[in-house]
């Protein structure tokens, strides 16, 4: 539901400590707020700043010219940030699927970054097999049943770090969060949840504790992230959430569609990012212009982006590995693919020299679909 923005001089004393102040208030009311830098003078336009350095939550400026004290801007976080109501429930919820491995915890956590952004709950679903037995460690008692047993461990498995019994911890945030255990199967509960219109995207993680997400571009992941009805962010183990500033979008033709675009330059909008439209010239004699022009088009339709963006052709026969290699050098921040053709899905996911570069990717990849809803923001 909201985002703050450091606007200022990169490596500035003010700025540095700027930064450092907000860090502190905002651990100290153990909030999870996304933070964004701005240092672009246009940008700093485009928000109405005056004087640097300068602090704005959501798009109000709230000081500028000056840096707040640790303890001031508890105060205007305590105002601004904390539920006022709870009467103002989420319409929209992310899915985050969890097997109580460090690799879903990191998923939960992105999540919990990204829910102000889309204005949206969080729901952590468990799927347990109806003959599976009580989680390591737990014993059923009466009535006590195993779905009883995982809603409990789902409950500490939100309240804090995985793999440890209740030690008094607990979350305090301003995003809603709901969790239920179900038995089914994974891809199974997961397609039909992502049918659900208030479901917004589903989150998960690329390993697991029982191989279930581990098989992520063999059997579940690879199912999920192409079928569902809403985008599917695979988040790498031990990721650590930061803001999109610099997303690569793996464009072919069938990306390209208006549509999937504007969903896009919704998303995008909501990082002020830098958008690189990079397509693998697989085949020598693909008409690249046309793709270029059909996407210049398409983005500029209606309302002109809200951020600035590059279009780049690089020849290569592996898709995956030139995606991560231009990744790697333009220090992305997150990889969007679109899934509706079959064969430029095999060739990112399914061949095996792609497959293992994803799975040890540091990048979160977003994969979208025809059928997806547009961000809220």
């Amino acid at each position: 539901m909201h985002l703050i923005r450091i606007v200022g001089v990169n490596g500035h004393r003010k700025t540095d400590l700027l930064r450092q102040n907000v860090l502190r208030a905002l651990e100290a009311l153990q909030l999870h707020i996304p933070l964004v830098e701005v240092f672009e003078v246009d940008k700093m336009m485009q928000l109405g700043i005056s004087g640097i350095p300068a602090l704005t939550i959501d798009e109000e400026v709230v000081a500028q010219r000056r840096v707040p004290s640790v303890q001031e801007l508890k105060v205007l976080f305590e105002n601004k940030l904390l539920p006022q109501s709870m009467d103002d429930a989420p319409k929209k919820y992310l899915i985050v699927p969890t097997d109580f491995s460090a690799a879903s915890y990191a998923a939960f956590q992105t999540a919990l970054s990204l829910a102000p952004l889309l204005k949206a709950g969080i729901k952590v679903v468990h799927v347990y097999s109806g003959t599976e037995a009580a989680p390591t460690g737990w014993s059923l008692r009466g009535e006590y049943k195993v779905q009883d047993a995982y809603q409990e461990k789902l409950a500490e498995f939100i309240g804090g770090e995985p793999g440890s019994r209740a030690q008094g911890g607990t979350l305090q945030t301003t995003v809603n969060i709901e969790w239920e255990a179900a038995p089914g199967l994974v891809d199974e509960v997961l397609l039909e949840l992502s049918h659900e219109p208030w479901v917004e995207m589903i989150v998960m993680g690329t390993t697991g504790s029982h191989g279930v997400a581990g098989k992520l571009f063999g059997t579940l992941s690879s199912t999920v992230s192409r079928l569902a009805h809403c985008p599917v962010l695979l988040v790498p183990k031990n990721y650590s959430f930061r803001p999109f500033a610099r997303i690569l979008y793996a464009s072919d033709f069938d990306s390209a569609d208006e549509a999937t675009l504007q969903r896009l330059k919704s998303f995008a909008g909501l990082f002020f990012a830098t958008v690189h439209f990079v397509h693998v010239l697989d085949d020598p004699n693909a008409n690249y212009d046309a793709l270029e022009e059909r996407i210049f088009n398409a983005l500029f339709e209606g309302k002109e982006p809200d951020f600035a963006f590059f279009m780049t052709a690089i020849p290569g026969a592996s898709v995956g590995e030139k995606i991560h290699e231009y990744a790697h050098q333009h220090d992305i921040d997150l990889i969007v693919v679109v899934a509706p053709r079959r064969d430029f899905w095999s060739q990112l996911l399914h061949r095996s020299r792609s497959k293992e570069m994803i799975l040890k990717t540091r990048l979160p990849i977003l994969v979208m679909h025809p059928t997806d809803p547009t961000p809220r923001g």
